[in-house]
């Protein structure tokens, strides 16, 4: 359930970002597909038997997605999946029982994130952190709102995010069926460059 409700909320709010930005009601739909991302990674890092090639999957999907997204968006910021990456090296780091590899892997990570333009950036990680590590439902809720008050108090309708955070948390793990793995990974530089190609279609120009 959870990954096709991230893939088709995703896809409503860039729908909503490029081609309806005056209608908000597409990016208050929107706001569901990054807490239920940063969710389903803490579920991946947690239950993967490969963390390095869990890793090098985030990072090469990085960098396959990195021209569809600045062309779709005409920015100069680093994608989400960065800021997803970088948050896999930080659970990893923190899972290491010595200082000399913690500490620096850690701190470069937060650096980064603090300093490139990456989409969601500290705030990603913060959401990331709380799911792996707050122990209960409305603790992580009240963290998902600070943050969001922190990083995003200009931007009202990013709190529409926050109930997500309960209904992750607060669920039973779903048995459902999952989108296929070759779906659920190329899936975001495939609907950049989709949206990007009829964004530029005359035949589509709003």
């Amino acid at each position: 359930m959870w990954q096709w409700l991230a893939m088709i909320t995703m896809t409503i709010d860039h729908i909503g970002y490029v081609f309806f930005p005056d209608d908000p009601l597409w990016r208050i739909v929107g706001r569901v597909a990054f807490p239920v991302y940063a969710y389903l990674l803490v579920e991946g890092y947690k239950h993967t038997r490969n963390v390095g090639r869990y890793m090098l999957r985030l990072l090469l999907l990085f960098a396959v997605s990195q021209l569809p997204y600045m062309a779709l968006f005409q920015t100069q910021e680093l994608n989400v999946i960065g800021t997803l990456f970088l948050s896999v090296v930080v659970l990893w780091a923190l899972d290491q029982p010595r200082l000399l590899v913690k500490v620096p892997l850690v701190a470069a990570s937060a650096i980064v994130l603090a300093l490139l333009d990456l989409d969601y950036g500290l705030y990603g990680l913060a959401l990331v952190l709380s799911y792996r590590y707050i122990p209960t439902v409305w603790a992580a809720v009240v963290v998902h709102a600070v943050a969001t008050f922190i990083w995003y108090r200009q931007v009202p309708v990013q709190y529409f995010s926050v109930p997500v955070t309960l209904l992750l948390l607060s669920e039973a793990a779903p048995k459902v069926r999952r989108a296929p793995a070759w779906l659920w990974r190329s899936f975001y530089p495939l609907h950049l460059t989709v949206l990007w190609l009829v964004h530029t279609w005359p035949l589509f120009t709003f």
